[in-house]
């Protein structure tokens, strides 16, 4: 029940929790829990929150495991006492401050804990939220684990970078979409994703060219100089056509100048 506390009463705008600022939290334990422990520990993982877990005395390691983000051996300490905290005193604070000053909030992909976010979450495409961006529907019963949302003609799905990139883009990142298009997609080359800046001039972004079938990548490098590549493949062109498709554009420093899609 402490950990539920925490998050429903702790973990609070009014607590002080602002967008875009990791959620870190410490667990100490020196027994085995009354409850279920795991349900609400994944569900604050899947949320972006980073758990240490500290156990001593009687507390149960499998449990800590399940508790903790992952990797476990960077989330997950065992003392004999309260008393030997001491002994792990220096990683411990090593690690919470790494979690707590990261550019990128944390979120839980294929068991582990990584750098990154949901998009889909920032932007307000959760079932408890999506009826207050104009020009966003639901379609249900396209996945059994994830929902899904059509955008109509006249959406434009936007928040300020201070909650998304307060730190602004790392050297390397990729940025994954699911999508289908439908045949009433507008022909003229439109924005899947693009960061804009005061003037609402583009700086980075993905664009999608329904009638020219064509994928491409913008932005200014450091000096700012203008990059693009556009990608007009044979698994590019697929994209155009009926089905959901995944597309992962990897962006990488200047020994690797061009992304990857």
């Amino acid at each position: 029940r402490a950990i539920k506390h925490v998050k429903e009463s702790i973990f609070t705008s009014e607590g002080g929790v602002r967008r875009g600022v990791p959620k870190v939290l410490v667990v100490l334990t020196d027994g085995r829990s009354q409850d279920d422990v795991n349900k609400v520990s994944k569900e604050m993982q899947m949320e972006g929150y980073i758990i240490f877990a500290i156990g001593f005395a009687d507390a149960d390691y499998g449990e800590l495991v399940n508790i903790a983000s992952k990797p476990s051996d960077r989330h997950v300490f065992f003392v004999d006492d309260l008393d030997a905290v001491k002994k792990i005193e220096e990683q411990l604070i090593t690690f919470v401050c790494e979690a707590a000053t990261a550019t990128c909030p944390s979120v839980l992909m294929s068991g582990n804990t990584m750098a990154g976010f949901r998009m889909m979450d920032m932007f307000g495409l959760v079932e408890k939220e999506y009826s207050n961006v104009e020009g966003v529907s639901l379609e249900p019963g396209s996945f059994n684990s994830f929902p899904c949302y059509r955008l109509h003609k006249d959406a434009l799905v936007s928040q300020p970078t201070k909650y998304l990139h307060p730190e602004g883009l790392p050297s390397d990142y990729t940025i994954t979409f699911l999508f289908r298009l439908l045949p009433d997609t507008p022909q003229e080359p439109f924005a899947l994703w693009e960061i804009l800046n005061k003037d609402n001039e583009p700086l980075v972004g993905v664009i999608l060219d329904n009638g020219g079938k064509t994928l491409t990548f913008f932005n200014y490098d450091y000096t700012g100089d203008f990059q693009t590549v556009t990608f007009d493949g044979p698994d590019i062109k697929k994209m155009f056509y009926g089905s959901f498709h995944k597309v992962s554009s990897l962006v990488l420093p200047l020994d690797h100048p061009w992304p990857l899609v």
